[in-house]
């Protein structure tokens, strides 16, 4: 895995990522790490609760701006805790974007369950009441 400079040795996903050479980006990544496991870990949970949806339907059931979900939703997705279902939703300006769900625990590889521990101690009730329970339709699967 390659090293960033803000990580202390583990790069994106385990530590928020930035592109280029802007100082701006560097300083961004180095604020959204203090809380990077609590943002995750509450649109994890949102994907628990909300079952299969696009990042809009998730961001619109947490009641939060796309540019705070967004990233969120890529850094789960290279983590394997979400997964594209093949399915596409629509988005706010009319177009199709991607719809994910939750990941089975057998698909998630070891290192992000070593990495994740301690926020998925708070999930696996959740997920266990997921699998139990029958899926919601969403916006995207309407």
């Amino acid at each position: 895995m390659a090293k960033d400079e803000i990580g202390g040795g583990e790069a994106y996903p385990y530590k928020a990522g930035f592109k280029g050479k802007a100082e701006t980006g560097r300083e961004a990544a180095a604020s959204n790490n203090k809380n990077l496991k609590g943002n995750l870990g509450k649109v994890y949970e949102a994907f628990l609760e909300h079952g299969p949806g696009t990042r809009f339907d998730i961001g619109k059931f947490m009641g939060w701006p796309q540019g705070k979900v967004q990233p969120r939703v890529s850094q789960l997705k290279r983590l394997v805790l979400i997964d594209p279902t093949g399915g596409r939703g629509p988005t706010p300006m009319g177009k199709t974007c991607e719809v994910y769900r939750v990941t089975s625990d057998e698909e998630i590889p070891p290192k992000t369950w070593r990495w994740l521990r301690g926020l998925l101690t708070k999930t696996k009730a959740k997920r266990k009441r997921r699998a139990k329970a029958k899926p919601q339709k969403t916006d995207a699967l309407k």
